[in-house]
């Protein structure tokens, strides 16, 4: 078994990689997948060979249509809610724009060009780190193959870690729920607003939660697990993350659990104040029960649901809910 590389020798790997890069060389990058090359895009690698061509590589999902500048907003849109992510992208052309201002001019016989934002951080650090963009030469491909046309409209040709559902999931509407510690409150919306969509003929629609002070990896609390199972929902399998800022960029409804959560975002994002709401209706906070006994829990499943009313309403899911009880605080 290989042992784990220690941060201090993780990190003076990548430095080494990028000077390599930075010098016309390649790398060779360690991802869970398998060895990756990768070289600068300034080696002008051979893009004839749409098949099996270098594959562009983006730092960020903004960065797509700077090389494809001919496309509409949409498929910019649709590739923003894939990336990062196990997701390669071919379009049909040449790359343009900021690639054709780095080659000087890009060969004619480029039929196709494929694109991705790679997730895994080994590459995501080189990929930050490098003075000039990046292209994969080589490695395992098990992303899967997308083909995506001006207007955003898309096909899978290749189907990898990513399914039809999952890619179909993702372009649905997007709603973030958002509290602290992403292990109480905001999994149990998410668990629970799962369950009432399963219920219905509803279309797609992608649910997340995440939070303002959150690790990764954290389960969520064993009373709301309990209080999902209890619903029909289930919360073993979950995970905490915090809100990044790719997430609040694909979020059609970021669905805050107090005004303190929502006024953090807008003072950091203000351009999102459109998106970002509360989930209670009525504008007060659904307190965090963490520590407390479980008919706080209780409580604040009752206050998550009456939340779940409206949006289900606001959906178009289900009819208008009645109001809320009056002095709740």
């Amino acid at each position: 078994m290989t042992t784990p590389a220690s941060p201090g020798a993780a990190r003076d790997r990548i430095h080494e990689q990028v000077r390599t890069l930075a010098a016309g060389g390649a790398a060779e990058i360690d991802t869970a997948e398998g060895p990756v090359r990768v070289v600068s895009l300034l080696t002008r690698p051979d893009w004839s060979d749409g098949e099996t061509g270098p594959i562009l590589l983006l730092r960020d999902p903004s960065e797509f249509l700077d090389y494809f500048p001919r496309l509409a907003a949409a498929a910019s849109r649709t590739t923003a809610r894939w990336w990062p992510g196990a997701v390669t992208v071919e379009v049909s052309g040449s790359a343009e724009g900021l690639a054709r201002s780095l080659y000087g001019q890009t060969p004619e016989s480029a039929a196709r060009t494929r694109t991705r934002c790679p997730d895994d951080p080994a590459v995501a650090a080189v990929l930050e780190l490098s003075p000039t963009p990046l292209v994969q030469v080589g490695g395992q491909a098990t992303e899967t193959l997308v083909r995506l046309d001006d207007d955003g409209r898309w096909e899978i040709l290749v189907e990898g870690t990513m399914s039809q559902r999952d890619l179909a999931e993702r372009q649905g509407e997007t709603i973030v729920f958002v509290c602290t510690g992403n292990t109480c409150r905001s999994p149990l919306a998410e668990a629970l607003l799962r369950h009432r969509l399963s219920q219905v003929e509803a279309p797609a629609v992608r649910v997340v939660s995440a939070g303002l002070s959150a690790g990764y990896g954290s389960a969520a609390s064993p009373e709301s697990v309990d209080l999902a199972r209890r619903a029909g929902a289930d919360l073993d399998a979950h995970r905490s993350q915090p809100l990044t800022e790719d997430l609040l960029d694909s979020a059609d409804r970021v669905m805050c659990m107090t005004r303190g959560h929502r006024d953090a975002i807008l003072r950091h994002r203000p351009d999102v104040r459109d998106r970002v709401t509360l989930l209670d209706a009525a504008g007060y906070d659904i307190p965090d029960p963490i520590g407390g006994e479980m008919a706080d829990y209780e409580a604040c499943r009752l206050a998550i649901d009456r939340g779940l009313d409206r949006l289900m309403a606001d959906l178009g899911l289900a009819p208008e809910p009645d109001d809320p009880p009056p002095g709740r605080s």
